[in-house]
């Protein structure tokens, strides 16, 4: 899939007709992969750049201050070396706020596609303990399974929190165990004390099971929306 810098605004010409170009050309790929239910990467990054033209939009002049800039002189006196821009401010800043109100509602339609996407994968979620959570649920196992495909994939699991100036996150980080093919007696609890048994990591583990009777990408989108189903209802 084509990928769009974060800097793609100013890398290279800043020029409204070859930016919408690329622009257009990237919202193409990420179509495609939304009319086929894949969210991720692209929901993320989508996020990434609409926020990043906010940011540039409310402060244009802390923006022009970064654009590149060419040695004009020094003022030997002040110690001071003076820069002018490669091109005209005016001009540049023309450019941009082209680019910028013609790129905004494209991120924002494909953003709203997205969450739309995601909100009915989470919605179509079923989530359950299997057997008694522990008090600490930090860490454990994750059994995830969708409608087309009978085979659950087990995922170790671990919270952590990263503190941020204003807040508390909780981030889930997961690693791949293995796969139990559909079978009658590979039920959940079968799963659970197996995994207990072959992989002594935790002494008393959470585990949950979640599933939708739909079938979705898995790496694009069952897992990551799964993750965050996970996050938002047991570790409010």
């Amino acid at each position: 899939m084509i990928q769009l810098s974060n800097n793609w605004i100013t890398e290279n010409r800043i020029d409204f007709e070859y930016k919408k170009y690329i622009l257009l050309a990237y919202l193409k790929e990420v179509k495609n992969y939304f009319d086929e239910n894949k969210l991720y990467p692209s929901l993320s990054e989508i996020v990434v750049h609409y926020d990043n033209l906010k940011k540039i939009k409310d402060s244009k002049s802390d923006f022009l201050f970064r654009l590149p800039k060419l040695l004009n002189s020094i003022d030997l006196s002040n110690a001071q070396l003076k820069y002018e821009t490669q091109l005209e401010s005016d001009l540049i800043l023309s450019e941009i706020e082209a680019i910028i109100d013609f790129s905004l509602p494209q991120f924002l339609s494909y953003l709203e596609q997205g969450k739309d996407i995601f909100e009915f994968v989470e919605k179509e979620m079923n989530i359950e303990p299997i057997g008694l959570v522990p008090l600490q649920n930090k860490f454990g196992y994750l059994f995830i399974k969708d409608g087309a495909k009978s085979d659950t994939r087990v995922y170790e699991y671990a919270i952590s929190i990263i503190e941020q100036p204003n807040e508390r996150v909780n981030t889930l980080k997961t690693n791949y165990i293995k796969t139990y093919n559909a079978s009658i007696s590979h039920t959940y609890n079968f799963i659970k004390t197996d995994i207990l048994r072959e992989f002594k990591v935790f002494s008393n583990p959470a585990v949950f099971a979640i599933e939708t009777p739909l079938q979705f990408p898995f790496d694009e989108t069952l897992l990551p929306v799964a993750k965050r189903l996970f996050l938002k209802k047991y570790q409010k």
